[in-house]
């Protein structure tokens, strides 16, 4: 019982921290162009492209909409920003950390990846963890005499947020953002509509 409270402090006391720092974006966010934005139908092409996307999740490729991080953080980008009911929220990201941040998360960035939901029009929030860590062993760290500061280290996850949130089967206003660390990601506004 004391784990479990002191758990859901500690998970209390980081929403708190990232509901602090929603305003402060440390990651820049670009998505790649749209060599298809001249089809006929967009809309159409969009749902194909989301059911398709489906298939293979999760996985941790770079997605032709994979946003990319300038500097050092975490940055998202969704499928589209409105959902129907019952349709899959796809969030496609992307995280660059230096050779200190992979250290703090033993060799497995995606362990230490929270993705985060906010109801906007009740009160309602889900935290989630890309990968658990509980059954995975820490990878061996090369560790260098001394830090590179240019050493970077970077990947990517496309998830879908559908299935770690059982809130957004229900139709309302939403915000989506990631953390890793010190790092926090753009905050993404979007809606799920009834059919």
């Amino acid at each position: 019982m004391l784990y479990y409270n002191c758990t859901k402090r500690f998970i209390f006391a980081r929403l708190i921290l990232i509901g602090a720092v929603l305003f402060v974006n440390n990651a820049s966010c670009s998505t790649l162009s749209d060599e298809t934005s001249g089809q006929k139908n967009p809309k159409n092409r969009i749902e194909q492209e989301i059911k398709q996307d489906t298939l293979n999740l999760p996985n941790y490729t770079r997605h032709k909409n994979s946003p990319t991080v300038e500097n050092l953080g975490v940055a998202l980008v969704l499928s589209t920003l409105i959902f129907k009911k019952g349709e899959p929220v796809i969030v496609h990201g992307a995280y660059n950390l230096n050779q200190q941040d992979i250290r703090k998360a033993e060799g497995l960035p995606l362990t230490r990846i929270m993705l985060i939901v906010v109801r906007r029009d009740e009160p309602d929030i889900c935290s989630h963890m890309l990968q658990d860590a509980s059954n995975i062993n820490p990878m061996p760290i090369q560790s260098a005499q001394k830090d590179d500061p240019t050493y970077r280290e970077g990947g990517y996850f496309n998830v879908n947020a559908w299935h770690m949130c059982e809130f957004l089967n229900k139709p309302g206003k939403y915000w989506i953002m990631a953390s890793i660390g010190d790092y926090v990601s753009n905050r993404i506004e979007f809606e799920i509509v009834t059919k």
